[in-house]
């Protein structure tokens, strides 16, 4: 009976996504529904804007990454045509206005990404893959050497959205070719002079401190006037150990690269909070916490997401305890998950980013990295929480759930973007159907 029951939510998954498939095909549909004023979100007075569309994270990248997968899992219900429409929009795009970024989620590692994923193993797409790459590649290198963490880091120089921890793992994919190979090298070295020591009013700090003026936004400033230290997986340290662990897992080891990560890891292992002896991570941690080695009770936001909290960190230290061999780390850091799974704080929505779709995905990466089954009830929970998302009537299934700048409630969001929309809530739960997987999309993310 337990079977059938397996059986019918794996069908009910697979026809959710197809429909959902289907519905995306109409691109002018997306644009006239998410162009509605009331998908634009404010947030701390910054506006979001729902579809950016040569964005892998709000864009037709992201499109792409959901038909990619689709066909290679129902290779003859022709998702890749679809797909490859999409990716002519985006070379039509690029051909009129040019690239102006090389970063994964906004740029043009992104949309190698996209490229790849449709590239039925590299058969396709050869030349447009040669001139995109070949142009980030050239950039890279003039980015590499116009990067210094002397005075500490902005965030998007270095992170896994849009630095250089996000490009690396783009890189990854070519790793057997000579010239992709240097400029792995050379992002390493980057990832590797972050974790030296900086002296900040006249203490010794790692390079990843963020002062008061590169913070996201005026009221970050405010709150660290004296600067931070991100700890997530999207933006914070993080995100470098973990491309650091994937490299060496992969083969690829420069020198100081394992001191490197064992000095991030040793950061987040200290700067831990706990609440209820459940152990958690703060998004930042203050300069005056870091100099007095102590976490505070001040600013705690707890978010048990894949960008921010325990989820994606505990990943990142498996990571670090996998290139490092120590199993402790590896035990300990899993067990801090599964504790934390049973107590989510913090996440309201089906999506990606910051929502239960994403700390799904975590569960089925970590276990293809342990090697071994070790969340499955966990798994069965948090399928069963984002499938009562599903809304039937709704176009596009699943919305994105936030909180309302403006009166604090939560409020549904037209959103079909990979990072906060249907399109990675549909790829999350695709993968956990298992076999046929193409799973390209999952770099983007660390978690392949």
């Amino acid at each position: 009976m337990n079977s059938n029951r397996d059986n019918q939510g794996q069908l009910d998954i697979t026809n959710i996504v197809k429909q959902i498939g289907l519905e995306l095909v109409d691109y002018e549909r997306i644009l006239s529904i998410l162009g509605k004023e009331k998908n634009i979100r404010v947030l701390n007075g910054i506006q979001y804007k729902p579809w950016e569309e040569m964005t892998l994270s709000h864009g037709i990248p992201g499109l792409c990454m959901l038909y990619a997968e689709l066909n290679e899992r129902f290779p003859k219900e022709n998702w890749n045509e679809i797909g490859h429409q999409y990716l002519e929009k985006v070379a039509l795009n690029l051909s009129e206005t040019g690239i102006q970024s090389i970063s994964m989620f906004s740029g043009v590692a992104g949309i190698g990404l996209a490229a790849v994923s449709l590239s039925e193993k590299f058969q396709n797409y050869k030349k447009f893959l040669f001139n995109i790459n070949h142009f980030l590649l050239e950039r890279f290198f003039y980015y590499i050497e116009n990067i210094t963490f002397n005075h500490g880091a902005f965030i998007s120089f270095y992170d896994a959205i849009e630095g250089i921890t996000g490009i690396l793992n783009y890189l990854l994919i070519y790793k057997k070719q000579d010239e992709y190979y240097k400029g792995i090298e050379k992002g390493i070295s980057a990832l590797l002079e972050l974790s030296r020591t900086i002296v900040v009013q006249g203490e010794n700090v790692p390079g990843w401190y963020v002062p008061s003026k590169y913070q996201f936004s005026e009221i970050e400033s405010e709150i660290y006037p004296n600067g931070n230290f991100n700890t997530s997986l999207s933006h914070g340290i993080a995100g470098p150990m973990t491309v650091l662990s994937k490299m060496i897992l992969e083969g690829i080891e420069i020198e100081g690269q394992k001191e490197a990560i064992k000095r991030m890891a040793d950061f987040l292992l200290e700067f831990k909070s706990f609440d209820k002896n459940r152990v958690f991570w703060k998004g930042q941690i203050s300069f005056e916490e870091y100099k007095e080695h102590v976490v505070s009770e001040k600013n705690v936001i707890r978010r048990d997401a894949w960008c921010y909290g325990t989820p994606g960190i505990c990943y990142a230290l498996v990571c670090a305890g996998k290139a490092l061999q120590d199993k402790q780390l590896i035990e300990s850091s899993l067990k801090i998950l599964k504790d934390s799974i049973g107590d989510i704080r913090g996440i309201f929505s089906p999506t990606f980013c910051h929502g239960y779709a994403g700390v799904y995905q975590i569960l089925l990466s970590l276990e293809e990295l342990i090697g071994k089954e070790y969340f499955i009830g966990e798994k069965i929970q948090l399928k069963k929480k984002i499938y009562e998302f599903y809304k039937k009537d709704y176009i596009y299934g699943f919305y994105n759930v936030e909180i309302d700048d403006k009166n604090g409630k939560l409020k549904d969001y037209d959103s079909i973007g990979f990072l906060d929309g249907c399109i990675g809530t549909c790829l999350a739960l695709l993968d956990g159907e298992g076999k046929n997987r193409n799973g390209y999309w999952k770099y983007a993310f660390q978690l392949q």
